[in-house]
């Protein structure tokens, strides 16, 4: 079992991610907490993640009414596993960010499950991961949805 949690405290931030991404066009004070755990038993696995940014004013603007912000909100993601004596594992992840109040002019709430299936070759020093699994908008899971989406990814991950 693992357990973490960290808070920061960026001062001053300039740029929309703190140290990086667009410049701002004031200065803002970005809080962030995130904390996550882990557990692993006999081939499975549960890990689960909690993060929130907080920004008084996350809102900038310039003279001539261009905006740019920081992403504020919260966010959680979780993912059961199993890995099999062969080698494989399955998982499932499901994922949901909700932007702070301020921000719902811009960002929308996004949900998002995936299933998922990796295969670990040499030991776990090269890793096959086939990913897929639906995104959804606004709370609304609906096909019908203009944004909503499915979706599917296949990695190759090489380790040292």
């Amino acid at each position: 079992m693992s357990l973490g949690a960290t808070y920061s405290t960026n001062l001053k931030a300039m740029r929309t991610g703190g140290q990086l991404g667009q410049p701002l066009y004031s200065e803002v004070t970005i809080n962030t907490f995130i904390a996550d755990a882990l557990l692993k038993y006999r081939g499975w696995a549960l890990s689960s993640e909690y993060l929130q940014r907080m920004v008084d004013d996350p809102i900038t603007m310039n003279s001539e009414g261009d905006v740019r912000y920081v992403y504020t909100g919260w966010g959680v993601n979780a993912q059961l596993s199993y890995l099999l004596p062969s080698n494989y594992e399955i998982a499932g992840r499901y994922t949901r960010v909700r932007p702070g109040t301020p921000l719902m002019a811009f960002e929308r709430p996004i949900d998002e499950a995936m299933a998922v299936v990796t295969r670990y070759v040499n030991g776990h020093r090269v890793k096959l991961q086939l990913m897929t699994g639906y995104r959804w908008h606004d709370g609304a899971m609906s096909l019908s949805h203009a944004r909503n989406r499915w979706q599917g990814m296949f990695q190759v991950e090489f380790g040292i």
